[in-house]
């Protein structure tokens, strides 16, 4: 009786406290991860060469997690990605820089000018940068497609990619609001809290990681394709056909590899 007693107590239990312990855990040390990664390589590049294929590499990893589906070595597969998105990704990161440092410039010294003029000028300029606030978290998704387009042997521009931002984040308010209340909110929180110290530990990663689960959520993003080393997603409900062992066969015969 003690015995089973025992065996009974110390038996682990499926959805229980140390269950959701081990879960959170699991989530602090991915972003701990992700965030190093994503600093180690915006460094790689000098910051002003890195951060923008940085970004894009730590958020296919972040929608991979989102998909539920598992990366096998993070450092492989973003450093793959950075190395694949540098050109692109710094295309539009750079011109997102110097667009947002524009205004921000012409908005301080506008202050010294006439008052009419002045706030003509800071006005049109505080639209402009809260256009691209809202554009900005949608355009990392986007240089990741822009990616598999050009891989594809088509080479998109980069005004077609800021296109593609705007009229996503006009036609998802409610997404938009949300992804960039994140990027905002989440560094000053962290600030004000006074865990500066944090800010290179998770200060990018949770933003990232927020906004891969909101668009997994809203199917606003494209399919991607999952990064190599990750393993697959779980087989869709409702298919027609059969599991194989090398991939899903139909009713015609043919064989639809598995992607990895």
């Amino acid at each position: 009786m003690n015995t089973t007693s025992r065996t009974t107590w110390t038996a682990p239990r499926s959805g229980g406290l140390l269950a959701g312990i081990d879960l959170l855990l699991g989530w602090v040390v991915r972003l701990v991860w992700l965030n190093f990664w994503w600093l180690l390589l915006s460094l790689a590049g000098g910051i002003l060469l890195g951060i923008g294929p940085a970004t894009v590499a730590a958020h296919q990893v972040a929608a991979t997690w989102a998909r539920g589906q598992e990366v096998h070595s993070v450092p492989h597969v973003m450093t793959s990605i950075w190395r694949r998105c540098w050109w692109p990704a710094n295309r539009v990161a750079l011109l997102a820089g110097a667009l947002v440092g524009a205004l921000a410039l012409t908005w301080l010294l506008s202050r010294s000018g006439p008052p009419l003029l002045a706030a003509g000028a800071q006005g049109a300029c505080l639209v402009g940068l809260l256009v691209m606030a809202a554009i900005i978290p949608h355009l990392i998704w986007l240089s990741a497609a822009e990616l598999r387009e050009r891989e594809s042997g088509r080479a998109p521009g980069v005004a077609r990619v800021f296109t593609a931002a705007l009229a996503a984040a006009v036609s998802r308010p409610v997404l938009t609001v949300l992804m960039a209340a994140t990027w905002i909110v989440w560094p000053v929180a962290l600030v004000l809290a006074r865990w500066p110290g944090l800010l290179p530990v998770c200060g990018a990663s949770v933003p990232l990681l927020v906004g891969a689960w909101c668009l997994a959520r809203v199917s606003v993003a494209p399919d991607d394709d999952p990064p190599p080393y990750s393993s697959p997603s779980p087989p869709l409900t409702g298919t027609t056909g059969t599991t194989g062992t090398t991939g899903t066969t139909g009713t015609t015969g043919t064989t639809i590899p598995e992607r990895i």
